[in-house]
């Protein structure tokens, strides 16, 4: 503690003022006497230090004085225990520490932990850097979210609550509105709060009925005296470009109206916002492979024979950097996030950003990396899909033949951005790097996996989280021909030739050589993948068809080798992109020059014995892998994750988007905890 000769505590407090404990003082040092003729004075007295034996308990000091007049001496003490306000966010690692006092587990100071338990070890931190880095909302008309709140603590001993003490809480900057309302969970645990829905509830009303900006507040406790945990609600306007830096001032008054600032923190609020075309993103690194297929790239396909099947064809640019700063080099993770079908840039962004926040609240701390690619191609015949809400709706499946060819066209370049940039600009190392990746995305980033597999025999990736897979599950078959029932067998050669079958597990480069492990997230009754599987069907409803319209009067050859494989299969083997039809005509005759395609002329496995009349396929051979657990018969190291035994809705396709947090949070949780195996899908706790 301090000791200080000032006439009130609002004055300046400097060396002269200052009493040093040990020192002898006159009475005319100290004001006695005087013109006045004082007979008593008043000192101030400063807690600067309240370390106790425990981290920030309180610890009893005593202040003696002795007055000597003449050979006389008088003595007196005072005993003291130093309290204060505290407002706090979370700063550190909460465990384990290296010791009580300096260490912080293995998070840096500043960085939150997993619990996000607000604690006094959190206080430990002085040297907060940016203080508690967050995002901005920029959007002042949206719905705020409990996601985008900032908790702190505020702990207001009772025992200045009985002295007579008031609290406020003051913002720096009156320019922009905070609304900040009580935590009705616990004081301490955030995480307990988002996934509450109750409590997420009772915090939206609250939102919704009180909105206005507060300058200014006191604090419901301020004479109730404890601890209670708090949420700050930032309302941003102005430009959605720049960072914003916000203190966040504890202030006590007294009963004379002094005020304090008791304690403060820093709020340090990053841009993540896109408008107009334009992202401002100061929170995570976004790459783009958009643009238009160009060049002649030897893309190998199968082996056979001893001999490499190949094609030359047009890729799409190299992921390059649109958004966010570089990746932090004191961070070793790094996780990629990859959208799906039918994303355009604004949804593509906004998708990664609410992707960041639900896995930092996971407990995710490495770095994240968001990429978009060309899944969205639009097709003029359906231009109605973009006014529609439902971005899957089976009015707009046609348009997923054409994207399919985009993301083999892209996977060339995905393969080449983890290899090079990942690995190699950035210096990650391949057990530290995970996907997660949504919907047809994945058909984009097991086949860049494929091709790594071919050229290299180190692994290029940890973890792959396969979220809902728009990718047929015979892809995993193995290697070999298939019987299918009594009167229908398959031999390699047929399908090599007219199926997807175990194009990422074949013999001389399979998929799962290229990462530890494959989790493949499914839900049974997706919708999106039901469109899917219709989608496929649409093509051959008839002896003709029109590709890509709905369903409708035939007006053409269908480019479409027939289910079952009877008429239609040439002697050419598949290829990623059309070189031409592979059929000529409606009586299904094979163009000799043209080769099978994958993405428009060769459909899924589906039930052959079904008729082809508008039938459509529920009890089918094969499904997407975002409806099945992945083939027995495929590598050990896959492995397969029920959704609905992680409270998904049956038929939902993006739930771990668009459920609120605290309904899919039981996902986010299987990913980021420790199993059986003590091992983590995505890691948490870790930079």
């Amino acid at each position: 503690m301090r000791l200080w000769t000032i006439e009130e505590p609002s004055l300046f407090r400097g060396p002269d003022n200052l009493l040093i404990p040990g020192n002898a003082y006159s009475a005319e040092d100290l004001g006695f006497g005087g013109g006045e003729n004082r007979k008593e004075i008043v000192l101030y007295v400063e807690g600067i230090n309240q370390l106790g034996a425990q981290p920030f308990a309180p610890q009893p000091s005593t202040i003696h004085v002795e007055v000597s007049f003449a050979e006389e001496t008088l003595r007196d003490s005072v005993r003291l225990t130093i309290v204060e306000g505290n407002l706090g966010t979370n700063n550190s690692s909460h465990e384990p520490f290296e010791d009580e006092f300096t260490g912080f587990g293995s998070l840096r100071p500043g960085v939150p932990d997993v619990e996000f338990l607000v604690d006094r070890y959190d206080e430990i931190v002085e040297d907060q850097g940016d203080g508690f880095t967050f995002w901005r909302r920029a959007n002042l008309s949206g719905e705020r979210r409990p996601i985008d709140v900032i908790p702190i603590v505020i702990d207001v001993p009772v025992s200045l609550r009985d002295s007579g003490f008031d609290f406020f809480l003051r913002v720096d900057d009156e320019e922009e509105g905070f609304k900040v309302q009580q935590n009705p969970s616990s004081e301490e645990d955030h995480i307990e709060f988002l996934t509450n829905g109750f409590l997420n509830s009772v915090v939206k009303l609250e939102m919704a009925v009180n909105s206005e900006p507060l300058w200014r507040w006191k604090l419901r406790n301020s004479r109730i005296g404890g601890r209670a945990g708090y949420l700050v609600m930032p309302d941003f306007i102005g430009d959605p470009s720049r960072e914003h830096v916000v203190t966040l001032k504890l202030v006590g008054r007294d009963r004379m109206k002094n005020e304090t600032v008791v304690d403060s923190i820093k709020l340090t609020l990053k841009p993540m916002t896109w408008s107009s075309g334009q992202a401002y993103n100061d929170v995570f690194w976004m790459g783009s492979a958009r643009g238009e297929p160009s060049g002649s790239y030897h893309y190998p396909a199968d082996f056979v024979d001893g001999n490499r099947v190949s094609q030359d064809i047009p890729i799409y640019p190299q992921f390059s950097w649109i958004s966010g700063p570089d990746p932090d080099d004191q961070k070793e993770n790094v996780l990629v996030y990859i959208h799906g079908f039918n994303i355009n840039p604004d949804q593509a962004f906004r998708d990664s950003a609410e992707v960041y926040k639900r896995l930092w609240w996971s407990g995710y701390r490495g770095n994240f990396v968001s990429l978009t690619w060309h899944g969205d191609e639009w097709d003029p015949l359906n231009h109605v899909c973009d006014s529609l809400p439902d971005r899957y709706s089976l009015l707009c499946v046609a348009r997923f033949f054409p994207n399919m060819e985009n993301a083999l066209q892209t996977s060339p370049r995905l393969r080449q951005f983890l290899y090079e940039t990942v690995l190699g600009d950035w210096e990650a190392e391949s057990e530290n790097v995970y996907l997660m990746v949504h919907s047809l995305g994945n058909l984009l980033t097991l086949d860049a996996l494929r091709l790594h597999a071919i050229q290299s025999n180190d692994k290029l990736i940890r973890h792959m989280i396969a979220v809902e897979a728009a990718v047929w599950q015979e892809t995993l078959w193995d290697q070999g021909p298939v019987t299918i029932s009594t009167n229908l067998s398959l031999s390699e050669a047929d399908l090599l030739k007219g199926s997807w079958a175990f194009w990422f597990n074949q013999n001389e480069s399979p998929v799962s050589e290229s990462f530890d492990f494959l989790f493949n997230s499914f839900t049974r009754k997706d919708g999106a993948l039901v469109a899917m599987k219709v989608n496929d069907y649409l093509p051959i409803l008839g002896t003709q068809c029109t590709y890509p319209t709905i369903p409708g009067p035939p007006v053409g050859p269908c480019p479409r080798i027939e289910r079952g494989f009877g008429r239609g299969i040439g002697e050419h083997y598949r290829v990623p992109v059309a070189d031409g039809f592979q059929v000529a005509d409606a009586n299904r005759v094979a163009e000799p020059d043209n080769r099978p395609d994958l993405a428009y002329e060769i459909p899924a496995m589906l039930n052959p014995a079904l008729p082809t009349g508008i039938r459509f396929p529920w009890d089918d051979l094969t499904n997407p892998l975002g409806m099945e657990e992945i083939p027995e018969n495929s590598a050990t190291n896959m492995e397969n994750i029920d959704t609905i035994d992680l409270a998904w809705p049956d038929s939902e396709h993006s739930w771990f988007l668009e459920g609120d947090f605290w309904e899919v949070w039981p996902w986010f949780e299987f990913l980021t905890r420790e199993d059986e195996q003590n091992r983590m899908i995505i890691p948490s706790g870790k930079e």
